[in-house]
């Protein structure tokens, strides 16, 4: 898309729709312009996305998805900083218009997260802006030409590795103060420290940098370590706010619920917690925590890990499906969870993951394809020679397959990235012949 068509494209939604962010001064708003055509110079789409939003259409008519994405975070932050509380009840009702009655974010949820995004001081929220647009052009053909080599292909990893080596690449970084500057390179560490990845119970690694961190701390720069840590959680909180914000972009968040939240609420204080009990196991806590908060009684740490692992990646935390999986998980050999749990705790890692958990839940609605699923996952990172196997490339028919065969289907390979892909098979020539 040409530049000048696509500027006047986004100003145009941004005044209708994104009045919080239209009202930024001219230069802010110009900035985040320019730093987001970096994505919209991207034309690629993964297929797991693809399945989710596809038949939709209106989202990529214009403007990439991560337009709408970025946006709807910098929009729901900017609500979250400036609210004022006899505007309380209008607010909160726009923030929460297309949640679901059953899922509602609580006002006193909401009312929490002001509370905490009030603290951040004008850098600190200059920072978050900035930062929300640098996660938003990870990977995209722009960042990628100037990252130059040795950078890794996960989103997040991308992104710690060239605010560390080369953040003036970015114009959204490149133009802030040496003070800004600091505080954005807080919310990208330069390790393998994901909080997404924590936050689904995605893989045991995810928080291990932080913990290393805590342990070499000393007294004096423990104030500073607190202060990034804070910084990253804020992060990775107004990240969340957008996660789904090109399904419906036009206000509010879509993704933030109740149950989010109060996953979100419980992981950020086992981390916090950590700074100071150094030997705390966070993971483990958070687990316990989310058993606790579902009302489950299971004893068997397999099986409670196996249980809340899926209710977290699949986004089905209630009671209710706790109580549906809890039954269809009775009829699975016992073996297979501990053998899953292993795997998970062996230090190997396997990436979008919840989406192909969500994606065959939506085909079905059926909860018990997510053990399947699950256990299948397992399978294929044992036996992979790679440390990262990545879902990332699953086409709706690979997935259509799979589910259909309960997870058995072999018509799958991985590339020399480590990413499932459909196998291709040779198709016969004019001059082939068969054998019947």
């Amino acid at each position: 898309m040409n530049f000048d068509i696509y500027k006047q494209n986004i100003q145009l939604l941004m005044s209708e729709h994104y009045p919080k962010l239209w009202g930024l001064d001219s230069d802010i708003s110009d900035m985040i312009i320019e730093q987001l055509y970096w994505v919209q110079e991207s034309n690629q789409f993964t297929p797991q996305a693809e399945i989710l939003y596809q038949p939709r259409g209106e989202w990529q008519q214009h403007l990439h998805r991560e337009v709408f994405r970025a946006l709807s975070r910098i929009e729901c932050l900017l609500s979250l900083w400036s609210l004022n509380l006899s505007q309380l009840e209008a607010v909160y009702a726009q923030f929460t218009k297309k949640q679901p009655e059953s899922d509602k974010l609580s006002i006193a949820s909401f009312i929490a997260m002001h509370e905490r995004i009030k603290q951040l001081t004008p850098e600190q929220m200059d920072a978050q802006i900035r930062a929300s647009l640098i996660a938003s052009v990870t990977l995209s053909p722009r960042a990628k030409e100037l990252a130059g080599e040795g950078y890794s292909y996960d989103s997040v990893m991308f992104s710690g590795f060239t605010i560390s080596n080369s953040g003036d690449m970015y114009p959204s970084f490149a133009t802030a103060s040496e003070s800004v500057q600091l505080w954005i390179r807080a919310c990208f560490p330069n390790d393998v420290s994901h909080w997404r990845h924590a936050f689904f119970l995605e893989n045991k690694g995810s928080l291990g940098p932080w913990k290393q961190k805590i342990v070499a701390c000393d007294v004096v720069n423990k104030d500073r370590l607190k202060a990034d840590m804070s910084m990253w959680l804020d992060y990775w909180m107004i990240n969340t706010l957008g996660f789904e914000g090109h399904i419906e972009p036009f206000g509010g968040s879509l993704f933030m619920t109740e149950s989010v939240y109060q996953r979100l609420h419980m992981l950020n204080q086992a981390l916090t917690n950590s700074l100071d009990a150094s030997d705390s196991d966070v993971l483990a806590n958070y687990s316990q925590a989310c058993v606790q908060a579902l009302g489950l009684d299971i004893q068997n740490p397999f099986i409670a890990l196996f249980m809340v692992r899926l209710l977290n990646m699949a986004n089905l935390f209630n009671p209710k499906a706790a109580s549906e999986l809890r039954e269809v998980i009775k009829g699975i050999d016992y073996e297979s969870i501990q053998n899953h749990a292993d795997v998970f705790n062996a230090g190997k890692t396997v990436t979008y993951l919840p989406a192909l958990l969500q994606n065959a839940y939506k085909l079905t609605h059926d909860i018990s394809i997510l053990p399947k699923a699950l256990l299948w996952a397992s399978q294929v990172v044992e036996q992979s020679t790679y440390s990262i196997v990545s879902l990332r490339l699953v086409s709706g028919e690979l997935l259509s397959q799979l589910v259909s065969s309960n997870f058995s289907d072999n018509n799958w390979s991985l590339n020399e990235k480590g990413e499932i892909i459909q196998r291709e098979f040779p198709s016969l020539t004019a001059g082939s012949s068969s054998h019947m």
